[in-house]
């Protein structure tokens, strides 16, 4: 509420082009525009040629996917250091307070990290 209160006041204009380069300024005409855009965008294609989502689904399955990288300690170190002191956990229950555990502690959270992106699956016990 500060932050609103204590902001310099810009004018807001709502403005876009129609398909012939025209300006709309107008709430109605400029919801119309986007209206015909996302129905062009999502329709344009099918309409041209009815086998393309066909085609595209067979070559997702035949895609070929890239294995993950490992985490670096390196990241792990800058997200760590990313971390605010004295901050309750989020929904993930870390807390800065994993910094007190130094290296051993990067290395255990670099060994639980990698093994997730290899098997692809959060661990549940150790």
């Amino acid at each position: 509420m500060v932050k609103t209160l204590t902001q310099k006041w810009r004018p807001k204009t709502k403005v876009i082009e129609d398909k012939d380069g025209n300006l709309l300024t107008n709430i109605d005409d400029i919801l119309t525009r986007w209206k015909e855009y996302c129905e062009e965008l999502y329709n344009h294609e099918v309409q041209k040629d009815p086998e393309i989502l066909t085609r595209l689904t067979k070559e997702v399955t035949q895609h070929q996917y890239v294995e993950e990288p490992p985490i670096l300690k390196d990241e792990i170190i800058a997200a760590i250091k990313k971390l605010k002191n004295s901050k309750s956990p989020g929904t993930d229950n870390i807390t800065a307070e994993l910094r007190a555990g130094g290296d051993p502690v990067i290395d255990i959270l670099h060994k639980i990290y990698n093994m997730i992106i290899e098997s692809g699956e959060w661990p549940v016990r150790w």
